[in-house]
């Protein structure tokens, strides 16, 4: 595989698992989210958006995307889109080293599952 290609996917996974990371963090300080009655959402939003975590989750989950689409410009859907499931494994650890959740084993073991088939994907 191209190092450009690796390069890409690497950036994607973490500026995509960043986003996460950070988007949950700002909802986390935000309260339940409601998206009715529908009159309310733009002030609700407006008050999201002025969120400085979750504008640089946004931030990140958009460099993710142009990555992401660079990516399928220049490999295979086949490759690009299984690989990208690394960012379950990241979000997992940033979830528990960053936003200090709690992880059970199967949900452990499940993404370490998907952290293996990713591997078996790449090297296929």
């Amino acid at each position: 595989m191209d190092t450009r290609i690796w390069i890409a996917l690497l950036g994607f996974v973490f500026a995509d698992s960043i986003g996460n990371i950070f988007i949950s963090a700002g909802m986390k300080q935000m309260g339940e989210f409601h998206p009715f009655p529908l009159k309310t959402l733009p002030r609700r939003l407006l008050h999201v958006f002025n969120n400085v975590q979750i504008s640089c989750g946004i931030f990140s989950t958009v460099v993710g995307f142009f990555l992401f689409i660079s990516l399928l410009s220049w490999a295979d859907l086949s490759l690009v889109y299984p690989s990208t499931s690394l960012t379950y494994v990241v979000s997992l650890f940033g979830a528990r080293f960053i936003l200090h959740e709690n992880i059970s084993r199967a949900r452990l073991l499940g993404t370490i599952l998907v952290g293996v088939g990713v591997a078996l994907v790449s090297i296929g």
